[in-house]
């Protein structure tokens, strides 16, 4: 029978359960043994206690007769007036008189004897014997000597052998003490005599046989010279105690463990209030544990069963359960590691919530796999390109960051980065189509994969802009090498589409060094370098150096410049005058934006507006010409102007703007100057750069009336099929074609023909750069409508424009 993984379970914790339930009873037991212990503990010093208390009310009796004894003056005066030792009808009479008030004590139960031994070696003694010619002198002499280290009203009681040799009683009870007189008209007393009251120890302790401390347990008494007072076993009385279990007496305030002829006893103690007598018992700790033994014995048994049974309980659990929970476990930790192994199947065993889940897991495997090829396929297509196939900008930059780092730590030698532009590629592109342009792509792909060292990597960055990083050079004279390889490699011609095509590349080449960190610095250089081959003509390569570094740098800081130009009110319009060819009016005014830096002074056009095209700033700078050249018109037609038009500048950037449209219409009518009198220049190449949408963005500002003039026409690829699909009202002619017109025949035929290809599809026609009256005269007689140029005016700030309309305009200062 296959059991699931729950019944498992709860089998296991069924026989687990035996455990904390034994837990608890040996846990019951323990505190059953301590309770009972401390039971025994308590009863114990409890008899003790009272022990104590029976022996103090006895010796307080005992010292109450001695104290009787000694404080007769009979005695002590008798004692005082001890005669001479020849004088024997004396001393008999001393004796009489002493004698007759002991026998008064002598019937008191237990009482053995009472001896008075005189300082002057006299012997009085009253007791079980009359036979006093033969005594102990060593004792007598010791109790003496005793007797007169006590002080005054000093006690001492101990256990010692009979004074009197012919007593019946070897061992006694003695209770010693020091009989003193105070002479007549002195303070001090003097010393007379030793007293002792010997009692029968038997007698006295009689009691102690009947108390029961259980198997082995005895009570005893020790005086405080250690020697035992009582003992149940006779011959003990008058032993002397071990030294070390009397110090345990000094140091342990409790009761204690001592270990007595091999015996581990229990000890329990008190001490006398007087005499410094102790009342001890003694019971072995086996007694104190016999009757928890069976209790002991038999947790002991049931918990080796319990885990004995728990055992192998947890061996099955093992083996079924949690044998094939490591297994997963492994297999997940491989997996996390990216480890060979977590790909292989698991074996399934049995039908339990264990074999479901491994048989999950081997899905779960199959379906990460699966996700892990996928993933590497998005991973390649995040960093390669989908055309080409090579590795695109972010594979390449992290390729270069990582030389970078290693030519910071010193591990890396020589290396290069290569930035390539195909020359001229947009014709292809824009003469065959796009998909000329991609097999153009591909193509260059694969002749710069055989032109490139197996090492190098090969990137394309976007467009037709491809980049290599050269490592493990033997210097730059290698860099060049590869680029003269990489020029022959992509100037054999091969067929497109049936046009033989030539590929022409410009490289730039930076060298890569400590200097370096970051991975945009050194594309940027390279980047820079490529420029500068492309605008020496193209078709070969340039070495990135400090010259250039200057160059860039500089271009940096007037970028950076240009940036807050705008907020500082550092630029400004000037406005060249549209003159009217045929009678000499003004028709409007070119809105020209220019830089007033207040420390390069007159920024040239040329040298910040191609550098606001590249860094997008020429969005910003022109929608606030439009603005400024709007809030100008709408003063001038205040002031009855109201002919006039103005015509701005608009880059190719603003059509990479959705709301262009927007914002100009915003702009308009914020200023509140009609639509009709705006004119918006865009140059040819700023059409091609994305035809259709381009077109569709001059149709929507045409429909809001503003007029539309395409500039610099006849430098790019201009047809009359091209300007039939714009939207346009007007063509300027560039002033390169203005410029030759009077000296030569081609520019003079070519500007002819854009004058009469214009009317032709109804357009204005505006020439500009306008120097000479040659020039002017030619323009007139061939029938251009409008001109602009240094012949009519400079451009003129607006505040000038006021004055020159207030002044009026002539037709003669055309002729200036």
């Amino acid at each position: 029978m296959k059991l699931s993984l729950t019944i498992k379970f709860i089998i296991f914790l069924h026989l687990a359960s035996i455990i904390p339930l034994l837990i608890v009873g040996l846990s019951s037991y323990e505190v059953y043994r301590t309770s009972l212990y401390s039971e025994l503990k308590r009863s114990t010093n409890q008899l003790v206690q009272q022990q104590q208390e029976y022996l103090d009310l006895q010796l307080d009796q005992i010292e109450s007769l001695i104290t009787n004894i000694s404080s007769v003056e009979t005695i002590t005066h008798a004692l005082a007036e001890e005669p001479t030792a020849n004088d024997s009808y004396t001393r008999l009479a001393t004796q009489a008189r002493i004698g007759y008030i002991l026998d008064g004590y002598a019937n008191l139960r237990g009482l053995v004897s009472i001896d008075i031994f005189t300082l002057g070696g006299n012997h009085y003694h009253v007791g079980d014997t009359l036979d006093v010619s033969n005594i102990r002198t060593d004792v007598r002499d010791r109790l003496v000597l005793r007797a007169r280290s006590l002080g005054p009203s000093e006690i001492w009681a101990g256990i010692e052998q009979n004074v009197n040799t012919a007593s019946s009683t070897e061992q006694v009870l003695t209770v010693l003490r020091l009989i003193s007189v105070t002479e007549r008209g002195s303070p001090t007393t003097r010393p007379i005599a030793a007293l002792l009251v010997n009692y029968d120890i038997t007698y006295l302790y009689q009691h102690f046989q009947n108390i029961d401390l259980g198997d082995n347990g005895i009570l005893i008494v020790v005086d405080s010279d250690r020697h035992i007072v009582y003992h149940p076993d006779q011959q003990m009385i008058g032993v002397q105690i071990s030294a070390g279990l009397t110090q345990q007496f000094q140091t342990t305030q409790d009761d204690f463990i001592a270990t007595i002829d091999g015996q581990e006893l229990f000890v329990s103690y008190a001490r006398l209030n007087r005499y410094d007598w102790t009342v001890i018992s003694l019971i072995p700790t086996s007694t104190l544990n016999a009757r928890t033994a069976t209790i002991s014995t038999a947790m002991g048994i049931a918990l080796v069963a319990a885990f004995t049974i728990a055992g192998l309980a947890a061996m099955l659990i093992s083996y079924s359960v949690v044998r094939p929970l490591r297994q997963l476990t492994r297999r997940f930790q491989l997996y996390r590691a990216d480890a060979p192994g977590w790909q292989t199947p698991l074996a399934v065993r049995g039908n339990d919530e264990i074999a479901e889940l491994t048989r999950w897991f081997n899905l779960f495997s199959e379906s990460l796999q699966v996700r892990q090829k996928i993933e590497e396929q998005l991973r390649h297509q995040a960093t390669h390109d989908a055309l080409t196939g090579l590795p695109n900008r972010m594979y390449f930059s992290d390729q270069l960051a990582i030389t970078l780092a290693k030519n910071l730590a010193g591990e890396e030698c020589t290396a290069a980065v290569l930035f390539l532009d195909l020359d001229r590629f947009k014709i292809v592109n824009d003469s065959l189509g796009h998909a000329a342009g991609d097999q153009v792509l591909i193509i260059t792909a694969r002749r710069l994969r055989a032109a490139v060292r197996g090492g190098d990597t090969l990137a394309r960055l976007g467009g037709d802009e491809f980049a290599i990083l050269l490592s493990q050079l033997n210097g730059t004279d290698e860099a060049i090498q590869i680029a003269d390889r990489i020029r022959e490699e992509l100037g054999a011609p091969f067929e497109v589409q049936g046009v033989e095509v030539a590929l022409r590349a410009s490289i730039g080449i930076a060298m890569i060094s400590s200097t370096y960190s970051n991975p945009d610095d050194l594309l940027r250089e390279a980047d820079t370098a490529m420029y500068r081959a492309k605008a020496a003509g193209g078709t070969r390569y340039m070495i990135f150096d400090d010259v250039m570094h200057q160059q860039s740098m500089e271009i940096l800081r007037l970028e950076a410049d240009l940036r807050h130009a705008i907020s500082r009110h550092e630029l400004h319009i000037s406005y060249q005058p549209i003159i009217r060819l045929d009678n000499g009016a003004i028709q409007g005014f070119e809105a020209l934006v220019r830089w007033q830096h207040p420390e390069r002074g007159e920024v040239k056009p040329r040298d910040f507006l191609p550098l606001a095209e590249e860094t997008e700033l020429i969005q910003q700078i022109d929608m606030w010409v439009l603005r400024s050249a709007c809030a100008d018109l709408r003063h001038w037609h205040e002031a009855g102007h109201t002919t006039l038009g103005i015509s701005v500048n608009l880059s190719a950037r603003n059509f990479q703007n959705m709301r262009l449209v927007e914002q100009i219409q915003a702009i308009i009518l914020e200023a509140g100057v009609p639509a009709k009198s705006i004119q918006l220049e865009i140059t040819e190449r700023a059409i091609m750069t994305d035809t259709e949408r381009t077109i569709s963005t001059l149709e929507q500002l045409s429909d809001l009336g503003i007029h539309i003039a395409i500039d610099d026409f006849g430098t790019n690829y201009s047809s009359l099929a091209f300007l039939k699909r714009l939207p346009a009202n007007s063509v300027k002619i560039d002033r390169s074609f203005v410029n030759d017109i009077s000296t030569s025949i081609d520019a003079a035929t070519l500007t002819s023909a854009i004058i009469a290809m214009g009317h032709v599809l109804g357009l204005k026609i505006i020439a500009e750069g306008v120097e000479q009256s040659e020039q002017q005269e030619f323009l007139s007689n061939h029938g251009c409508d409008l001109a602009q140029g240094n012949l009519f005016s400079l451009p003129i700030r607006a505040n000038q424009v006021t004055n020159l309309l207030a002044s009026g305009w002539q037709s003669e200062s055309v002729a200036l």
